[in-house]
């Protein structure tokens, strides 16, 4: 997860509110039915208890994470957790299908299991549950999970290793897996990725390129180790405050001048092979992926989004003929920490090349999404916002033009944050999309204007 959901008011009303189209008719698709019995979880735990027998589940369940794709797939993370510990006990995931799906689903996960036992099939629920670290696509994942290993690469004792734990930060099954590693008797944490092989060997390699450079002006993890074998490698873990959680109460102005001064720093390095994000990209992007799931998801507003997306195509001159630096690639809220030393990058594996604006846009966007869902200090950040290109080209950036900005901010507005609002199935989905779409279309709207004003 990359921003913190309040699914409170999800839970109390057992549907989907909306406040400003009504309460959305019930459809009779089998994963919208599943997410709205999602909102009491109690019998799906009871479930998965009773296809477990065997295995000690503590009492506690909750959801953590939920990824659905209209039309495609629907899968949840959950876990059992003890009240007498802060540390999960048990991880599951649970992929759910139509009823005439799931036998041969659940037929062709045990062939491909790696350990049936930790495989089951909940029929009232439609569902496959999984135990943790079950994933046939990460073959890998349980030696991820053997902590003698682990600290035989990262220079820990066995003795140390006896007296360690992990606990999971993100998990996309068959794709990638972040977890973190605390070795109580040296003190020492690490963070552990496993991915595909490839993209592992190309992230330490770069990460190792950034950390030895000496021109290096901002701060990042340590990058320790890589095997070969499973996929993995290993940095030092960043304590600090999530940059989510300190926009609650910290002073906004001089946080995003922080980040922004920082993300200068990053743009003037220079990286071979990096991939070219370019606006012709995103497009794709936003045809391919988002307006198809809109027509399925929240049809009643997909004719807004193919409006602005025809407006965009229109206008992608705004967007071409601009240098390119190296980008972040992700810069989201979620990838930087803060601590006694300042500003910490973290997640530096999606690095590519690109106009200024495809990092300021994306950084932009999603600090609207978050305060928009929070309902927290939202005037002040859409003035930041309308900003951003000043302070890029005030902390030393190249200066930015409002445009090419506005084009890039409209488009990562529906291509980024409408994604994720669909994606994690967003509480009060359909109010957060049109206000994204009203942000968007105000962006082109003005982008012939010397400010961006949103409304």
């Amino acid at each position: 997860m990359n921003l913190l959901w309040n699914r409170e008011s999800l839970a109390e009303n057992g549907i989907h509110n909306d406040p400003e189209h009504g309460v959305r008719s019930r459809s009779f698709q089998w994963a919208e039915i599943i997410l709205e019995r999602l909102c009491q979880p109690d019998d799906l735990a009871k479930q998965i208890r009773l296809a477990f027998p065997h295995v000690e589940l503590a009492e506690i369940f909750e959801t953590f994470d939920i990824h659905h794709v209209p039309g495609r797939s629907l899968k949840i993370l959950g876990r059992f957790l003890s009240p007498a510990e802060e540390k999960t006990m048990t991880i599951v995931q649970v992929n759910f299908y139509s009823a005439s799906d799931i036998q041969d689903k659940f037929n062709q996960v045990k062939v491909e299991a790696i350990d049936s036992s930790r495989i089951a099939l909940l029929e009232a629920w439609q569902g496959i549950v999984r135990i943790f670290p079950e994933d046939a696509g990460l073959p890998g994942l349980g030696a991820m999970l053997d902590l003698s290993r682990v600290a035989r690469l990262l220079g820990e004792s066995e003795a140390d290793a006896r007296a360690a734990d992990w606990q999971m930060l993100s998990y996309q099954s068959g794709k990638r897996c972040a977890l973190s590693y605390h070795f109580h008797r040296s003190g020492t944490r690490y963070f552990g990725k496993i991915q595909d092989e490839k993209r592992a060997e190309m992230t330490h390699k770069r990460l190792c390129l950034l950390w030895d450079d000496p021109r290096r002006r901002f701060q990042m993890a340590r990058p320790i180790a890589y095997d070969a074998e499973l996929g993995a490698c290993w940095e030092s873990f960043v304590d600090g405050q999530n940059l989510e959680k300190a926009l609650a109460t910290g002073e906004l102005d001089a946080l995003v001048e922080l980040v922004i001064s920082n993300l200068v720093y990053l743009h003037e390095q220079n990286l071979p092979d990096l991939s070219d994000a370019t606006p012709e990209k995103i497009l794709a992007f936003i045809e391919r992926k988002i307006l198809r799931r809109m027509q399925s998801l929240v049809p009643e507003l997909a004719c807004r989004a193919e409006k602005c997306f025809r407006r965009l195509h229109e206008h992608i001159a705004w967007a071409q003929g601009n240098p390119t630096v190296t980008l972040h690639g992700d810069f989201h809220i979620a990838n930087f920490i803060l601590n006694q030393d300042g500003l910490v990058f973290i997640d530096l594996d999606t690095l590519c090349k690109g106009d200024p604006c495809v990092d300021l846009a994306w950084f932009g966007s999603r600090l609207i999404l978050r305060n928009l869902h929070h309902s927290d200090r939202l005037p002040e950040t859409l003035a930041l916002v309308a900003q951003l290109p000043a302070l890029y080209s005030g902390a030393g950036g190249r200066p930015v033009r409002q445009q090419t900005f506005a084009w890039y901010l409209a488009a990562l507005m529906i291509a980024r944050q409408i994604k994720t609002c669909i994606r994690v199935d967003a509480p009060e989905k359909t109010t957060l999309i049109s206000k994204l779409l009203d942000w968007a279309e105000d962006s082109l709207n003005c982008a012939e204007k010397p400010v961006i004003r949103l409304r």
